[in-house]
């Protein structure tokens, strides 16, 4: 049961940030409140597809971006293809920050990344681990009102 909150409260949180950021590149910060049901409904369905379907890690990281596309769109209605670019975005920053630094750190550390069970305290580092880059980047985002995607894309608006 402590491992079933745990992993719940792992899915929730990557969510936020993954959903965070990807706004975030879009120059789009909402509060908390307008966050809870976009989040939940990613955090959901990305538990279902982790634990419950024990998706590989490629069917996870598309369903991610789909989804992640999906509910940018609906909620804040941005156009779809430039929420399609900055999740994957995301995505990359994800999986750049996990192979270029992330995985030689837990190699460093002696933490073996093959098959991990998801109910061992290897599981919840490299959760926290994999998320870091991410929320830097976040957090450096935020601080600074730093959208690249606005950068790039003079033209974001959003869809009324």
């Amino acid at each position: 049961m402590l491992w079933l909150i745990i992993n719940i409260i792992l899915c929730l949180s990557a969510s936020y940030i993954i959903y965070n950021t990807t706004l975030s590149f879009l120059g789009v910060y909402l509060t908390l409140k307008q966050l809870i049901l976009p989040v939940a409904i990613l955090g959901s369905i990305l538990f279902l597809s982790k634990f419950i379907f024990k998706s590989n890690a490629i069917v996870h990281t598309v369903l991610i971006v789909i989804l992640c596309s999906i509910l940018v769109y609906l909620f804040n209605h941005v156009n779809f293809l430039i929420s399609i670019i900055s999740s994957l975005v995301t995505t990359i920053i994800i999986t750049f920050g996990s192979l270029l630094f992330v995985c030689p750190f837990y190699q460093i550390i002696g933490l073996n990344l093959n098959n991990i069970d998801f109910k061992t305290i290897d599981w919840v580092i490299l959760n926290i681990g994999e998320l870091f880059i991410p929320l830097l980047v976040l957090i450096i985002n935020k601080t600074f009102n730093f959208s690249i995607l606005v950068l790039l894309f003079k033209e974001i608006e959003r869809e009324e």
